[in-house]
C-alpha cells in the first residue's frame, strides 16, 4: 500500500492506472464491445440495402461486415461516415441511416 485512496462510480471505471513501461494504456485489451447503436443502424443499413444501386450495395455490404467485426474508433467513424454519405444520397428513404450515424458519431 502506498497509501493513495481511490474512489470509483459508474459503469467503466479502470482504477488507478500506473504506466511504467512504454507504449499506450489500454483498458479490456483495446476492442471492447461496439456501442449498442451499432447494432440497431446496422439493421437500419441492411433495410436501405434494397434502395442502392449494386455498386452502393457492394459498398455498404462491405461497411457493414467491417462494422460487425469491432473495428477501433477511428475506423468506424469512416465507415459510418462512407454510409452515411450513401444513405444521404438516396433521400429520404436513407433518413433513419443518416440520423442513427448522426447519435453514434457524437460518441466516437
Amino acid at each position: 500500500m502506498n497509501g493513495d485512496y481511490i474512489h470509483q462510480t459508474g459503469d467503466g471505471n479502470a482504477g488507478k492506472i500506473v504506466h511504467s513501461g512504454t507504449g499506450d494504456i489500454v483498458i479490456g485489451g483495446g476492442t471492447g464491445d461496439r456501442p449498442k447503436d451499432v447494432n440497431a443502424i446496422i439493421e437500419e443499413i441492411k433495410a436501405l440495402r434494397q434502395h442502392l444501386d449494386a455498386r452502393d450495395q457492394e459498398v455498404v455490404d462491405a461497411s457493414v461486415e467491417e462494422l460487425a467485426s469491432n473495428p477501433s474508433p477511428g475506423r468506424m467513424r469512416i465507415l459510418l461516415q462512407q454510409v452515411a454519405g450513401i444513405a444521404a444520397v438516396v433521400g429520404e428513404v436513407g433518413a433513419p441511416v443518416v440520423s442513427a450515424i448522426k447519435a453514434v458519431m457524437g460518441s466516437l
